[in-house]
């Protein structure tokens, strides 16, 4: 799917940058030098806006493919291929933690070890942008991906806001954001969260 990424992402460039203000604003009011990690940077696009706010971008993620096509878009960023749960990344602590439609690809005992390691990973204050689409009902299991050519099954986590927001209290993750953005023509609604320790 990762050419398809770089096929859409001309779709996303206005709506990208609107939900990373926040996020920017809040690690270049808090910060001077600025890291920030990417959890499953997709084509790059996010990674490009932060390169050009002068932060120092690293990047995980699973699948080499996706890593070449963020790479082309965002060619200043440390690319790390590998899984964020297994990767060890010794001392390395980061300022911000960008993580927009990843939570979502864990079942839920596992996303709350993602954001717990998160949370280790952040310095004091540090920000995380956490974004995911939100549902009536709580559900997880597999599903297809129809929005794309390539209709693939894939595991997905379905949380409802309260559900989200809930966990996140839970792990002492301070709110400070939140904001939505609706895809009408996906039938999609996104919440996206930043969220300080």
């Amino acid at each position: 799917m990762a050419q398809e990424y770089k096929y859409k992402m001309p779709g996303y460039i206005k709506s990208e940058r609107k939900i990373a203000i926040p996020f920017i604003n809040y690690l270049k009011n808090t910060f001077g030098l600025i890291r920030v990690l990417e959890i499953g940077p997709g084509s790059g696009l996010n990674l490009s806006y932060l390169e050009k706010e002068g932060f120092k971008t690293t990047a995980i993620d699973i699948s080499k493919n996706m890593i070449r096509v963020a790479g082309e878009v965002a060619p200043n960023t440390k690319f790390i291929h590998g899984d964020f749960l297994e990767y060890n990344f010794k001392k390395s602590s980061f300022e911000g933690i960008f993580a927009k439609a990843f939570i979502h690809l864990f079942p839920k005992k596992d996303a709350i070890q993602v954001l717990k390691k998160i949370k280790r990973l952040l310095v004091p204050k540090g920000a995380v942008f956490i974004a995911t689409t939100v549902h009536p009902k709580p559900e997880e299991g597999y599903f297809e991906k129809t929005d794309y050519i390539h209709k693939l099954t894939r595991f997905r986590k379905k949380w409802t806001e309260k559900e989200l927001i809930e966990t996140l209290k839970s792990l002492n993750y301070n709110i400070i954001n939140k904001g939505y953005y609706i895809e009408k023509d996906k039938n999609k609604k996104w919440i996206n969260l930043l969220a300080i320790v």
